[in-house]
């Protein structure tokens, strides 16, 4: 759908739900959109056009419910949460001022080699995903052990 509305290089799957650490109660699916040609004084604009995209395949059933400067938040059918990341590769740019302003657009481009970094870590260490899993359950509590 996204590939639709923009020139797409690469898309991948990110976060805790491709790690294996979302809680079955409470989770969202990472979906990682590479923008060929990306730049991101144009965020507004993509955004726009995946929002436009995303409800015209599915109607009345997508509610854009949040966003961050590189993400939209969807809900779709009123159950699956969706978080879209729209980011470049920060080797093609150029911009003068991208280490001031614009490197924080492009930290979703890193989240596939910090997913797979976490997976070596949790392969190594059987007690790792059951200890996130609990922490993230004492979290969503609402007299967690660790305020």
């Amino acid at each position: 759908i996204v590939c639709s509305a923009l020139a797409v290089e690469d898309h991948f799957y990110s976060g805790s739900l491709f790690r294996g650490t979302a809680l079955n109660y409470s989770f969202d699916a990472d979906v990682v959109y590479v923008i060929e040609d990306y730049d991101y004084h144009w965020m507004e604009h993509y955004k726009d056009q995946v929002r436009d995209a995303v409800k015209r395949h599915f109607r009345r059933v997508a509610v854009f419910d949040g966003e961050t400067p590189f993400c939209l938040k969807c809900t779709l059918g009123g159950f699956l949460r969706v978080d879209i990341l729209i980011t470049g590769n920060p080797e093609y740019n150029s911009d003068y001022d991208f280490w001031e302003r614009g490197a924080r657009y492009y930290s979703a481009y890193g989240s596939e080699e910090v997913d797979r970094s976490l997976l070596r870590f949790q392969a190594k260490h059987r007690c790792f995903q059951p200890f996130v899993l609990v922490c993230k359950h004492w979290k969503k509590l609402d007299d967690h052990p660790c305020q």
